[in-house]
């Protein structure tokens, strides 16, 4: 059964996905490409998960080990569950699709992104004064 969810509208010259599901695959198989590239899983294996229509299959996949990179697409996949995949955490603004195209875990849009760099600068700037 497709999900009939739909992803927030973006202007971008970068094709989206149209649905959840195909949001949902497009996380999974950066999951399955940084298992094979990073941990030298064999593709077979992933597949006989099922990770693309199964809560179970997905869990197995994040069962191979932990790192950034997978917690990050944990969290991606966490936040398209909840509905909230795609919105800035800062603004609460839709996230650019070139942005999540760049880069399918981006939780914050370039924006606020630069105001929290800019915030975590001056931070930096001022403590090295003391």
């Amino acid at each position: 059964m497709m999900d009939t969810r739909h992803f927030p509208t973006h202007e971008s010259g970068n094709r989206k996905p149209d649905d959840i599901d195909a949001l949902r695959r497009l996380i999974i198989s950066e999951v399955v490409k940084h298992l094979v590239s990073e941990y030298h899983v064999d593709p077979s294996q992933v597949a006989a998960a099922d990770p693309v229509s199964s809560p179970v299959g997905i869990d197995a996949l994040f069962s191979f080990r932990t790192d950034l990179r997978l917690d990050n697409l944990r969290g991606a996949l966490a936040r398209l569950e909840a509905g909230t995949f795609g919105y800035c955490i800062g603004c609460k603004e839709v996230i650019d699709w070139d942005v999540l195209h760049n880069d399918i875990t981006a939780r914050i849009c370039p924006g606020c992104e630069d105001e929290f760099n800019h915030y975590r600068l001056g931070q930096i700037v001022g403590h090295q004064k003391t």
